[in-house]
């Protein structure tokens, strides 16, 4: 069964990427935005192991972006 945190986290999924690569224009859905969305959602009660391991996904794909944001400033 779908339910509506299976599909907050499939819309996160689809629009994390696009949104980081497009900051500059839209400076509200920023990395800490999506970290704080990824954060509020782990902190529900009774996540399946699946859900978990999709926020986990997320947050290295964030992770990943303000690694390579923190190298491409000091380059």
């Amino acid at each position: 069964m779908i339910t509506l945190l299976d599909n907050d986290i499939e819309h996160i999924r689809s629009v994390l990427r696009r949104s980081l690569n497009g900051v500059e224009e839209n400076p509200i859905l920023t990395s800490p935005y999506w970290r704080r969305r990824l954060v509020s959602i782990m902190r529900m009660n009774q996540l399946s192991v699946a859900q978990l391991t999709q926020i986990d996904a997320l947050l290295t794909i964030l992770n990943q972006f303000v690694l390579a944001q923190a190298c491409h400033a000091t380059s």
